[in-house]
């Protein structure tokens, strides 16, 4: 009955409610006479994502995360459902979204343990937090409860589902890749313009 009230109010539900029969119910994702474990192997969560998110799911696969997943069933990283939620999957368009994607980085990227497994500083999420971005993001939400921010959240800078290494050339924080990134919401920046952010590197003397 808990899994069923937390999916009613689901991105699912309401796609399904509005009238698109091709919305998934709860065999689709769990399968009618052959249930079986959702999440055994992990891979298979973002693979039962990908019979209707195909397009997705084939940017994820070649991203860090995927890749991970992938290649060795990487427990560390995230799927779909790390991101979305399970039975009350959260959609990308609601406005709450947004703002949450921070906190949702920050579940791994905020843990020490975990990220000393891959030499990744925990430095990234906390110094975002402290920048210019991270705090106006913090002020919008404060006042404008409700509303998503129109200040650079984590994706902003490192891509959705395509999220790459920052030594990958193709990443979008990849040293010549920074002025186009930097031009999504700072449309006159010049090539110097990056150089003036710290990066996620605190201050020193």
């Amino acid at each position: 009955e808990e899994k069923f009230d937390e999916a009613v109010d689901s991105a699912h539900s309401r796609v399904l409610d509005g009238g698109n029969s091709l919305a998934p119910v709860c065999v689709d994702c769990h399968g009618s006479h052959d249930i079986s474990s959702p999440s055994e192997p992990r891979i298979k969560i973002s693979e039962t994502c990908s019979e209707c998110h195909l397009s997705v799911y084939t940017t994820y696969q070649s991203s860090i995360h995927g890749e991970a997943l992938e290649g060795d069933g990487n427990p560390d990283v995230p799927t779909c459902v790390d991101c979305h939620g399970v039975h009350n999957v959260v959609g990308p368009r609601e406005p709450e979204f947004r703002d949450s994607t921070i906190a949702i980085c920050g579940t791994c990227h905020a843990d020490e343990e975990r990220m000393d497994k891959y030499d990744i500083s925990t430095e990234v999420f906390d110094t975002y937090l402290d920048d210019f971005h991270g705090r106006s993001v913090d002020f919008f939400r404060r006042e404008n409860p409700g509303q998503p921010s129109n200040k650079a959240t984590c994706f902003d800078c490192h891509g959705i589902h395509n999220i790459r290494s920052p030594e990958d050339s193709y990443s979008t924080v990849y040293p010549e890749n920074l002025q186009k990134t930097c031009q999504q919401c700072h449309e006159d920046a010049s090539i110097t313009f990056p150089q003036a952010w710290l990066g996620h590197y605190a201050p020193s003397w």
